[in-house]
């Protein structure tokens, strides 16, 4: 069961971070795919304090975050907000530190390479989703 469910991750994953990269923008017909995913996941393996926790603390911490100066939009804060139901307090919380650490290193080097200016925004779906699916093979 759990290997359907991570596979389905991992395919709206992929096809959030491609249409992230496209368009800057995340569906939320996929944010609430995986909301879905992510329920059966917390229903299947009963850590529902944890997972469900761990949602509303992320949710919570970057939408302050966000207005006080963290540049992340909306779909990214849904993005790692429901992955929460996969991961765990812990995990959400390493998955967005590697997402985070990931789209700084890239665009550091997008800056050197003049692919982009400082002003210039970044897709962070496929940076976040490397750190979900990385988290999950990890520490699952």
């Amino acid at each position: 069961m759990l290997m359907i469910l991570y596979s389905l991750l991992f395919l709206i994953l992929v096809i959030v971070s491609i249409n992230d990269l496209r368009t800057f923008t995340i569906d939320n017909k996929f944010i609430l795919m995986l909301l879905a995913l992510g329920i059966i996941n917390t229903i299947y393996t009963e850590n529902y304090i944890d997972n469900i926790l761990a949602a509303f603390i992320i949710f919570i911490v970057l939408i302050i975050s966000s207005f006080i100066g963290l540049k992340i939009g909306m779909g990214d804060i849904k993005l790692i907000s429901v992955s929460a139901f996969f991961l765990g307090i812990k995990g959400v919380f390493i998955a967005f530190m590697i997402g985070m650490v990931l789209s700084a290193f890239v665009g550091l080097i997008l800056l050197i390479i003049k692919k982009i200016e400082i002003k210039d925004k970044i897709a962070l779906a496929p940076y976040l989703s490397v750190g979900i699916i990385v988290v999950l093979i990890l520490l699952k």
